[in-house]
């Protein structure tokens, strides 16, 4: 739809004396200057027809219906609302019909022929077109209904629809029913009237459902079909002049007529007269639901005066009001260059009292009664205070002090002294003195007030008091940034001071603070009333709520413009009873604090018709949502807030009209917005909002998808499950190996041989008498047995342990073979023994291997060496040496024996090598060399290195 939009930036240039006055024209937004009609919907919207479109308005934007949205034609010139919301036109053309949630309906004439509407009929049944016959709308088509005749020969005039007819008499209304081409009379009603001597006019008639009105040269005729009763309104001979236009609605019939628009309600009786000059220079007029006058024209556009203008009294228009002063029931208006005047229950009277120059105060008290004081001159009502009792060299120059009254800012008469403000000066008299003297020199001074037994002055620098003879600073001021004070109100022990710019402070004994939600106003005049501090400031009136803690107050009312002030900067403000008064520079407001307009509740609404949105996933991505409040004259002092729920909790200020949502998820929200007046009522609107997710966004693909992976889970846990079970089973046989290996091991270890030559050693020391020497021999077997099952039943032992095993295990061979053995064991002296573990009998087969591969073979005496070596911090060196036949020899002579050439103690260490790998407690490596490959030695040497795992980390026995 093509749009024509206009912010309310551009409407501000037309608003004249201070809001009382809105002109829209083409420069406003209108398509067109000539504007035929305008009415209100059923939701409140404006609707103007004009020669360029039909155009709908909100207080904030135009939005303009032409051609190209569906109009049969752009100079369309009558507009008609139904409760339905529809918004009815009519233009010369073929095709009629209503304008309904921003779409355009348009049906063709039965014959195509070419209308000229002047009238509508809004019934039960539908809506007729008057002008050149009536025109019914039946199936999508406008027909033109049959002329009738009733049995007396008389032609049916108007019909209400297919089955009601309305025949008007020069004296009476009859109604017919009209069946089967018959009219039978259902009712007349007399109207005891002369239709020809009053000259009807053409084509000036309506019908809203029973309510029907004739428009007459001299006056307005009313007729109730449903109460069978009538009313005339005669038109007074001074309001001829100027064009009548008649408008009805659900609830009122109105009539503009010369310089008044007279509403009537459904029942025929008068409910409000407007009267105002600017009504005979407009066509057309109505009041909307909000109590604005609206004024149309065919050259010059749209004239809206706010309700609030209507009914706030107005006084000095265009003048300068600078003081008021509330005695009683006494109002007095101190006017620039004006006489000053008293208002005694709207009975505006002058005074004989005139001041000069900028009008400071207005005071009462009993030595001068009313004094009006201004810059140039004052006035009293007695004892006027001349210039020669104020300035010294004018009592010098004239002798007397009968010369001119002084003009000067303010005035405090105490019981003891008097003191006057100048420009200047601050002077001092006694009480009966006749002659003030200057108490010191002072530029900037506002006002004089008495706060707990001394004098403050208020001046532009800050605030000062009087002590005797001296001027000087109040306590705990900022003298660098001085605070400019401009009034004060005196409530309990405080106070109230008024600022030029930094809100109110309070003065409390020798401190002085702010009230913070008061920063940054100019505070021209205070007045407390009803635990309420009233502030007249250069932003309209505020109202702040007086709290115990005095800095949390609030602010909880403001009166601006659109409230019916004259001008935003208020000079001073006066309250009597519920009646506000505001003197401006453009003039003395009278406000109605009761007037029901303060409290009404702004109207919101979402600019989508859809009472909620449902979208998918891909449309929600940046989602806009427009809202508005529907009202004409006070747009400027809304604050809008939103939230969208669930995703937020606290409201948001909205920074226009619209606000935006990105990447909204899949899901239900609702967007709540709030808006809020100066005097704090609100509305809030909801608009739910449903997000489609898209096909793997929805629920049953979660579903599907937790499935899935709760299978895919089960698998993998099913694997690990069977990958640990085999773990397991493969660590049980390696268990079971070890244990069958250190079984094959104890059993290599103790071999017969081992046993058999150990026996028969001890039985040739027997032989050999040698008591002593068996009985040794025989405890040293029994105690490597022992240690041999012990250590046997364990995975691993002490180094120390390992070495005592093998130190007993070579002393029992060395006692076997006597001179032919030899061994020797060095430790390395920083490795701590009782702390490093190595595995259970790991080292013995070794030293088997070596006594009886090596060293039995020999002729000479052998030797074995064992040597236990710290390498590194972590890394344990064990070497296993023998000076025997070497490797070589040993395979050599078992070939010869037919025996295998590997030992079965070295196959079993093999294995065990390998399985302990596997444990990943020990990195166990080791090497075996023939020694005879080196020139001058005979023996096999084995090395084992050891990574050890350990207490501290380390082979030292620190900590």
């Amino acid at each position: 739809m093509h749009r024509r939009i206009l912010l309310i930036g551009l409407l501000l240039p037309w608003l004249l004396w201070g809001q009382r006055e809105y002109q829209y024209a083409t420069s406003n937004g209108l398509p067109s200057n000539t504007v035929y009609d305008i009415v209100q919907d059923s939701a409140g919207f404006i609707w103007i027809a004009t020669s360029k479109g039909v155009v709908t308005y909100d207080g904030t934007s135009f939005k303009t219906f032409t051609v190209q949205d569906g109009l049969p034609n752009n100079d369309t010139w009558k507009l008609e609302v139904t409760p339905d919301g529809r918004v009815w036109y009519v233009s010369k053309s073929n095709r009629q019909g209503f304008i309904a949630n921003d779409s355009i309906y348009s049906f063709p004439l039965a014959d195509n022929s070419v209308i000229s509407p002047k009238c509508f009929g809004v019934t039960n049944h539908g809506v007729s077109l008057y002008g050149g016959g009536t025109f019914v709308l039946k199936q999508n088509s406008w027909k033109k209904t049959l002329p009738l005749t009733t049995d007396d020969g008389v032609n049916a005039a108007i019909h209400l629809n297919d089955s009601i007819v309305i025949n008007k008499t020069q004296s009476h209304f009859e109604i017919y029913l009209h069946k089967n081409q018959q009219l039978t009379k259902i009712k007349s009603i007399q109207t005891n009237t002369n239709f020809d001597s009053l000259n009807i006019r053409s084509a000036s008639y309506g019908i809203y459902h029973n309510l029907i009105w004739q428009m007459l040269d001299y006056g307005l005729l009313l007729v109730n079909l449903e109460r069978d009763a009538y009313r005339i309104i005669p038109m007074k001979k001074n309001k001829k002049k100027g064009i009548q236009y008649v408008w009805a609605n659900d609830a009122t019939i109105q009539w503009k007529v010369g310089d008044q628009l007279q509403i009537f309600s459904h029942g025929l009786q008068t409910l409000e007269t407007i009267t105002h000059d600017d009504l005979r220079d407009y066509s057309r007029a109505i009041k909307d639901d909000q109590g604005n006058l609206w004024m149309t024209s065919l050259y010059k556009g749209i004239k809206m005066i706010p309700a609030i203008s209507l009914h706030t009294n107005q006084y000095f228009e265009g003048k300068k009001v600078q003081a008021l002063s509330l005695s009683e029931d006494t109002l007095l208006i101190g006017v620039r260059n004006e006489p000053l005047h008293s208002n005694v229950r709207g009975a505006l009277t002058p005074t004989n009292l005139i001041a000069e120059g900028n009008i400071y105060h207005i005071k009462t008290n009993s030595g001068h009664g009313t004094y009006v004081l201004g810059a140039t001159q004052s006035a009293a009502e007695k004892n006027t205070i001349f210039r020669s009792e104020v300035y010294e060299d004018e009592r010098k120059r004239f002798g007397t002090k009968h010369d001119h009254p002084a003009g000067f800012i303010d005035l405090y008469e105490g019981e003891t002294f008097h003191y006057v403000l100048t420009h200047d000066f601050v002077v001092t008299k006694k009480a009966d003195d006749p002659y003030f003297k200057t108490l010191q020199n002072f530029s900037g001074g506002v006002s004089m007030i008495q706060y707990q037994d001394q004098l403050i002055l208020l001046a532009s620098d800050g605030l000062h008091r009087i002590d005797k003879d001296t001027i000087l600073p109040f306590h705990e001021q900022n003298r660098n940034r001085p605070i400019p004070y401009l009034s004060a109100t005196l409530h309990e022990n405080k106070l109230l001071l008024g600022t030029d710019g930094f809100g109110v402070h309070v003065l409390q004994g020798d401190r002085i603070f702010p009230i913070p939600s008061t920063h940054g106003l100019s505070v021209n005049r205070t007045i407390y009333k009803d635990g309420h501090l009233w502030l007249a400031t250069q932003k309209g009136i505020q109202v702040l709520k007086l709290q115990p803690t005095l800095e949390a107050s609030e602010i909880v009312d403001s009166y601006y413009q659109s409230d019916g002030l004259l001008d935003r900067n208020v000079n001073d403000i006066a309250i009597r009873d519920s009646t506000l008064f505001a003197a401006t520079d453009l003039g003395l407001s009278e406000i109605n604090l009761n007037d029901t307009r303060y409290r009404t509740k702004p109207t919101l609404y979402f600019e989508t018709d859809l009472d909620s949105m449902v979208l998918p996933y891909r449309d929600a991505q940046s989602l806009s949502i427009a809202f508005n409040t529907l009202e004409y004259t006070n747009q400027n002092n809304l604050v809008y807030y939103y939230r969208l729920s669930p995703e937020q909790e606290e409201w948001q200020t909205a920074q226009n009209r619209e606000v935006t949502f990105v990447s909204l998820a899949p899901g239900a929200y609702q967007l709540e917005v709030r808006v809020i007046d100066q005097h704090h009522n609100f509305s809030t609107r909801r608009l739910p909002l449903t997000i489609v997710p898209l096909w793997w966004q929805t629920k049953w693909f979660r579903y599907l998808l937790i499935g899935a992976s709760l299978l895919i889970l089960m698998g993998i846990g099913f694997l690990f499950y069977r990958q640990i079970k085999r773990r397991e089973q493969i660590k049980s046989e390696r268990h079971q190996k070890i244990s069958r290996l250190e079984l094959q091991a104890l059993r290599s270890q103790m071999n017969p041989h081992f046993v058999h030559n150990s026996l028969h050693a001890i039985q040739f020391f027997v032989q050999r008498n040698e008591v002593a020497l068996s009985e040794k021999y025989l405890s040293q077997f029994s105690r490597l047995i022992r240690q041999f099952f012990e250590y046997s039943r364990v995975q691993s032992v002490t180094l120390s342990e390992e070495i005592e095993l093998l130190r007993n295990y070579l002393t029992i061979e060395k006692m076997r073979f006597e001179e032919k053995l030899a061994y020797t064991i060095t430790i390395d002296p920083s490795l701590a023994t009782d702390r490093i573990k190595i595995p259970s009998m790991l080292l013995q087969p070794l030293v088997e291997n070596a006594i009886n591969h090596g060293i039995f073979h020999k002729e000479t005496q052998g030797t074995v060496t064992l040597h236990f070596i710290k390498e590194q911090e972590n890394i344990l060196k064990i070497i296993v040496e023998d000076d025997g036949i070497g490797i070589l020899e040993a395979r050599k002579l078992n070939e010869k024996l037919r025996k295998d050439g590997t030992s079965n103690s070295t196959q079993v260490l093999n294995e065990r090598m390998a399985l302990l790998k596997q444990e990943d407690r020990w990195n166990i490596t080791f090497l075996v060399e023939d020694l005879n490959q080196y020139k001058g030695k005979t023996g096999t040497r084995i090395t084992l290195t050891i990574a050890i795992k350990y207490e501290d980390n380390s082979l030292s026995g620190r900590r």
